[in-house]
Order: structure tokens, then sequence, then C-alpha cells
């Protein structure tokens, strides 16, 4: 009546089934985190662009992509240049310059982004004005080192 493959059979269709299940729920967890993360994209891409001076002590996630102005100096001597980048298939690099505000404050500002056969071109000198868009730093103990080390910052 019974036979071992039957019963490996109907196993399996189970382990499968339940499988299924558990995967259906991980998608619909993802789609409601990826619904909640946009819904907050669009609110703060309503808001009227803030001044990046009145941002600079606020959570950095508390202000993730919120539209930014800042005025100030660009600090061209502290350029640094985020290797191992690409876009459309071209190897590169981000280029990132401090912008030095009125009150003193370093905002580090992406310039953009440069392929590894060109020459980065230096920022305008004197007072700029810049928009852009806030973004959490990505963590690295070389970049963080290196930036203490420039700005004597401990």
């Amino acid at each position: 009546m019974w036979r071992p493959r039957w019963i490996a059979l109907h196993l399996a269709v189970l382990v499968g089934i339940l499988g299924c299940a558990s995967l259906s729920q991980w998608q619909w967890r993802r789609h409601v985190e990826r619904r909640d993360f946009n819904a907050a994209l669009e609110a703060r891409a309503a808001l009227a662009p803030a001044d990046a001076a009145s941002l600079v002590d606020a959570p950095p996630a508390g202000v993730a992509w919120r539209t930014v102005e800042a005025v100030g100096r660009w600090v061209p001597e502290a350029t640094l240049e985020v290797v191992n980048r690409s876009q459309d298939g071209r190897a590169g690099r981000n280029v990132v310059t401090p912008l030095r505000l009125a009150s003193g404050t370093l905002v580090l500002v992406v310039r953009g982004f440069a392929p590894l056969d060109v020459a980065v071109a230096p920022p305008p000198a004197g007072e700029v004005r810049v928009a852009g868009v806030v973004r959490e730093s990505e963590r690295s103990e070389e970049h963080t080192s290196e930036l203490q080390s420039r700005f004597g910052i401990s």
C-alpha cells in the first residue's frame, strides 16, 4: 500500500510547499520594507531644501535622502578619492571634497564619479553654493583615519 518512494515523494512535496510559503512571507516583508522606504523618500523629496548648516548635528538616519543646500568654500587640498567604484561599466572613483561652511564646519561633498583614465578637475575657488541629497556615510576605518590625520580630528 504505502511504498517508501511514495512517502519520500510526499515528504519532498511537503518540504517544497513549506519552503514556498516561507519565501512568500519573506517577499511580503521585503515589499513592505521597500514601500515604507519609498514613502519616506517621497516625503523627504517633497520638502523644501534645507540649509546644510542646520542639519550638521542631526542624526544621519533622520536626514538621509533630504535635499540640502550649502554655501561655503572648497578645501581642495583635502580632496579624497573613493576607489573601486564603477559606473556604466567603467572603473573609476568618487571624488569627495570638503566644503567649509561659514561656521567653520566641514561638510563632505561627493563631487562626482571620475573614470580611472580621466584627471580630476579641481573645484572652483571662492564661495560656492551647492545643492545635493544627504546620504549616510559609508563606514571605512581607512577613510576615517585619513580624515582624522588630515584635519587633526581625534
